[in-house]
């Protein structure tokens, strides 16, 4: 429900433009590749492919949510939904983080096997977010990220826009299921830790309630209507 209230919006912003259109109206270099494909009906097909890839980036009801999120949905707010999903499997090591240690011999070490090796560190495999990474994260016991003492997710403007597409994308494919095939998503109502699910028979775990999720999505609609009643404003005094 609250994914397709997001799909609206979206439209709203973004005028829908038809995709042969849209085509037609980019810059010099699909219309010369398309002069060049008619000449090849394979090809022809394949320049379609390309374009209609190009066309949905802007236009697909999926990349309107993505951007929903990157727009409105606040930086620490990302972090919670991001922290939440746990679908990498990988080593960890706890209470470590070069940003923490800057100074001392141990933030030189070359990988995480060294860290146990020479200093002790316990290491173990855990599921963990898509934005982990050893050398930054500091993690606490049961593999709890503590992004207010140090996060990669945090410092990372390029990984913020990589992982918030992977995980809006997972969300909107656990809503996808759940709408067409009956599937229910692996988010609990409250007072779980952790709820297992399956995607491409890949096994994953979300700790973000159902309760959660909706405060962020609330906070995130607050945010959008404040802006468009701030731009109406603005239209209005210019009309004046």
């Amino acid at each position: 429900m609250i994914i397709s209230i997001i799909e609206r919006l979206a439209r709203r912003e973004r005028k829908y433009i038809p995709f042969q259109d849209w085509v037609f109206g980019q810059d010099e270099k699909y219309n010369v590749i398309y002069q060049i494909m008619k000449k090849r009906c394979k090809s022809i097909q394949e320049n379609n492919r390309i374009s209609e890839k190009d066309y949905y980036a802007v236009f697909g009801l999926q990349q309107n949510v993505v951007d929903f999120f990157k727009k409105y949905v606040t930086l620490e707010d990302k972090i919670k939904i991001i922290k939440s999903f746990r679908v990498k499997k990988t080593k960890v090591v706890k209470q470590y983080s070069i940003y923490v240690i800057r100074n001392h011999p141990m933030s030189s070490v070359n990988n995480i096997e060294e860290l146990k090796e020479k200093y002790g560190f316990p290491v173990y495999e855990a599921f963990m977010p898509l934005c982990y990474n050893w050398k930054y994260c500091w993690i606490e016991y049961y593999s709890e990220c503590c992004p207010q003492i140090s996060c990669n997710f945090k410092e990372d403007k390029q990984l913020q826009e990589e992982v918030l597409n992977k995980v809006v994308k997972l969300i909107y494919r656990m809503r996808s299921n759940f709408i067409h095939n009956a599937e229910i998503p692996p988010i609990s109502e409250k007072g779980l830790v952790s709820t297992p699910g399956i995607i491409n028979n890949k096994l994953f775990f979300v700790e973000l309630t159902s309760e959660e999720l909706q405060e962020i999505f609330e906070r995130a609609f607050k945010k959008y209507f404040d802006k468009l009643t701030e731009m109406e404003s603005d239209n209005k005094k210019t009309l004046l």
